[in-house]
């Protein structure tokens, strides 16, 4: 999916991290400063419960600084876990 709009000062970018113990989630502006930064949380043993996490994470920090500000989400996964095959996730 190609954006149809630069990045600007008025987007974030939702930011995710599994790591082998927590996740953490935020969202990020053009200048690189956190805007929203949520709790770490233990990482869920198993990949359904992670997607779900995920999933709930990222729709709550768009919500509280509204959807349409939102650019993208990117996940990183710095531990060494094993793949998961992400399914049907809404785009809601």
């Amino acid at each position: 999916m190609t954006p149809t709009t630069a990045f600007d000062a008025s987007h974030i970018a939702i930011a995710a991290s599994v790591g082998g113990t927590k996740v953490a989630f935020g969202g990020v502006n053009r200048a690189g400063h956190v805007v929203v930064a949520r709790p770490a949380l233990p990482t869920p043993d198993d990949e359904e419960a992670v997607i779900s996490l995920m999933v709930e994470e990222t729709r709550a920090i768009a919500d509280s600084v509204g959807r349409a500000s939102v650019y993208g989400v990117g996940v990183s996964y710095p531990e060494c876990v094993p793949p998961i095959e992400i399914k049907n996730i809404e785009r809601n």
